[in-house]
């Protein structure tokens, strides 16, 4: 047997890729924190000085969000976004993700 290719093979071959996948990981944390401080920044505003209906539902979602478990939480977003995302996508005649 002939290993001699991927013997060759060696950090410069996948210095890269690796450093591709780390920037759009990045990216995508970096958009995930700001989504979730605009978020946050509106529920509390809404809970501290809205309206008493904005105050309800604000009161609402606290509440029915800290009685799911988080793990649950996170397939829950992980399927219906996925397909939420994908719906949108389709709707703007995108490449589905």
């Amino acid at each position: 047997m002939d290993m001699e290719p991927f013997e060759r093979e060696g950090l410069a071959d996948w210095i890269g890729p690796l450093l591709d996948g780390a920037f759009v990981t990045l990216q995508i944390a970096l958009a995930a924190y700001a989504l979730g401080l605009m978020l946050g920044l509106a529920g509390a505003a809404a809970k501290l000085g809205g309206s008493a209906t904005l105050r309800g539902i604000a009161a609402a979602y606290t509440s029915l969000v800290r009685a799911i478990p988080e793990l649950l939480l996170i397939i829950l977003l992980y399927y219906a976004g996925t397909q939420g995302l994908n719906a949108a996508l389709q709707a703007m005649r995108a490449r589905r993700v």
